[in-house]
């Protein structure tokens, strides 16, 4: 749970420190965060809100 907490407050072009450990599945949580991570920028992003603005008005 850690591993994917830490994804999920990682920033953009952070390297994924459980990567070439020995473990399979701690970076695979760890790039879960991480993706979530990046979704949630993107969507709440102000790019998105001027996107989504200009759509409403159409």
């Amino acid at each position: 749970m850690f591993a994917l907490y830490s994804g999920s407050l990682a920033e953009p072009g952070d390297p994924n420190p459980y990567a070439g450990g020995e473990s399979l599945v701690l970076p695979k949580l760890w790039f879960a965060g991480y993706r979530r991570m990046l979704r949630v920028r993107i969507e709440t992003g102000p790019a998105m809100q001027r996107y989504r603005a200009a759509s409403r008005l159409n």
